[in-house]
Order: structure tokens, then sequence, then C-alpha cells
């Protein structure tokens, strides 16, 4: 009985100032976000990696990173194990941000809009927090891919369920649609669009030399007609 009560008292000892200096919750770690779904229950939550050994091994399992059924739920519906800054909501008009999660919740498609290399991955496809598909920008741009530090996508999302649509630039007014499963993270198909802009920019262009030759031909005829008079 004696060795029993030592050996908990060194363990109270021992244990203790692990987590004296962490609060119960994540909420207060610098990096840690949550953000609920508009107009719905559900919530994701991000807790931050790189905080101390101690800490993360803390946090990271009694508060994993992942998809919540709502703001009270202490256990996610499912996890990650990377960390992000931002979600874009099913259905949320937004810039470019690293997380898109399915209308249905199972989904998820992580992306990095910029490249350092054609060899880097860029996007990833995730089933109830599972890696099931990852491509580089080589994979996606095929062998002309160039890295740099602009993006190299223009926008993103869930075009409808089960498909993910990614527009890249491809030009003056144009781009190229690339779609994916989001179950396999497959590409599906690539439909080249022209923008209506490129169109009317092209028409103006066309009514502006129109206009130029017209004054041209009129200052040209009355010069015409003045050297003919006596």
């Amino acid at each position: 009985m004696q060795r029993l009560f030592t050996l908990c008292i060194l363990s109270l000892a021992i244990g203790s100032p692990l987590f004296a200096n962490y609060p119960p919750t994540p909420h207060g770690l610098k990096g840690y976000w949550e953000s609920t779904e508009p107009g719905g229950k559900r919530q994701f939550r991000m807790v931050p990696y790189g905080i101390g050994s101690k800490a993360d091994y803390y946090f990271h399992r009694q508060f994993p990173s992942g998809l919540y059924s709502d703001s009270k739920a202490t256990k996610p519906l499912w996890s990650v194990d990377f960390y992000e800054e931002s979600i874009c909501w099913p259905n949320e008009s937004a810039e470019l941000r690293p997380l898109y999660l399915s209308e249905n919740g199972r989904w998820l498609v992580r992306v990095r809009a910029v490249a350092n290399k054609p060899n880097d991955t860029v996007l990833w496809f995730y089933e109830d927090g599972k890696l099931i598909q990852s491509h580089t920008l080589r994979d996606v741009l095929g062998d002309d891919a160039e890295a740099g530090p602009e993006p190299w996508l223009q926008r993103m999302g869930f075009a409808e369920p089960g498909t993910v649509q990614i527009s890249i630039p491809a030009g003056w007014h144009s781009w190229v649609w690339h779609d994916f499963d989001a179950k396999t993270g497959k590409l599906i198909r690539r439909t080249a669009v022209q923008s209506t802009r490129r169109i009317n920019d092209f028409g103006f262009v066309l009514l502006a030399i129109g206009v130029l030759l017209l004054v041209f031909a009129v200052i040209w005829n009355r010069r015409k007609r003045r050297n003919a008079s006596p």
C-alpha cells in the first residue's frame, strides 16, 4: 500500500508540471482558430503545431483539429494532422482559401495557391480526414508548369456534389476549368473557356479603329476640297 501511495505521489509530481502552464482548452493558444458554418451548426477547428512537444501531445489528443458537429462537441466527426489558416464552407463565396469542405462534410480539399517548384504538391484530397490523393503543380498543369510568386489558380470550389472545379488562367480573358472527382481526387475533364469580355474588348478595338479611320477620311476630304477650290 505504501508503495502504491508513493507511486501516485511521484506520478503527480512528474505529470503536473507538464501541463501546468497550458490552458485547459486551446482557445488561449496563438494560432488557434475555429469557424462555424454560415447558417449552420458545424464547426471546423484548428490547433497550431510547433508549440512545444508537451503542448502538442496534450492538445492534439484532447482537442484534435478537424470537423465538429457543433460548437459544444468535444470529439470531432473526423480529424486532420496538418495546419491551415482558414476554410471555405459549402456555397460560401470567398477569395482563395487553403481549405474547401463539401456540403456533406465528408470531403475536404486542401490547396497551396503558390508553388516554388513544379514538383511541389499543391492539391490534397481527403475523405473523413484521411488523405486519398495528392497532386503536384506539374500533375495539374502538365509539363509546361511554371512555379512563381503568383497564384497558379484563379478560383476553386465544389461546383456540384462530389465535383471540385478549379479555374486556371490560360491567357487574355480566358482560362481552363479543371474538374476533379472529390471521391477519388482524380481529374475528370478539362474545359477551355473564353470570357465574353475578351470578345467585347476586341469589338471595342475595332470600333475605335473605325472611328479613327472616319475622322482621318473627313480631314482628308476637307483638305482635298480646300486644295481644289480656286
